[in-house]
């Protein structure tokens, strides 16, 4: 029953899973164009609202359907909702910290919180992997989640940039050298 899936606790995890993902992506534009720390730092923010509010639909829905026969994909759903939610601490961790690069403060606080900020943003790339591998765990299982494949890679190229934006923050943007940079 593919339609069985839609309008309920998990439709909508799946919608603010995507809606986390917008604010992440307008995060990192924000970031990219050099808007404001205080515009990117709300996006992080908001992308770790909206990952709560994905582990709680995740989570109630787990509680709607518990049965006995499901009991192994249920168990899968909620390692999921854990990934969700640590991605979430991680996220919001990693918004307060943007949003406080923009106040004025000494050098080596700052070098502290850049680091905190690659730490968050690390770890929010390996619960967003783990997530990933979890649901596509529960997609590929026997009366598992339908459908979920793009799903699951798209969660997971959104963990690679984040961890690649974790280190290129870290140790900075590798320039071609050469004529490297012409070969396409």
């Amino acid at each position: 029953e593919p339609l069985a899936c839609y309008g309920g606790a998990l439709s909508g995890c799946g919608a603010s899973l995507r809606n986390a993902g917008d604010c992440l992506a307008q995060c990192g534009a924000t970031c990219r164009n050099k808007f404001g720390s205080e515009i990117a730092g709300d996006e992080m923010r908001e992308s770790a609202v909206c990952l709560e509010e994905a582990r709680a639909k995740l989570r109630a829905w787990v509680e709607a359907e518990s049965t006995a026969d499901n009991e192994q994909h249920l168990k899968v759903s909620l390692e999921a909702a854990s990934a969700i939610g640590k991605s979430s601490e991680a996220a919001e961790m990693a918004g307060r910290i943007i949003f406080s690069q923009g106040q004025k403060g000494k050098a080596s606080k700052e070098e502290k919180s850049k680091q905190e900020l690659v730490l968050n943003l690390l770890g929010l790339s390996t619960n967003l992997l783990a997530c990933s591998d979890v649901l596509r765990a529960a997609e590929v299982a026997e009366g598992g989640l339908p459908g979920w494949g793009g799903f699951c890679d798209k969660v997971k190229d959104a963990a690679v940039d984040v961890e690649r934006a974790g280190e290129v923050l870290r140790d900075g943007e590798k320039k071609p050298s050469g004529g490297s940079w012409l070969k396409g």
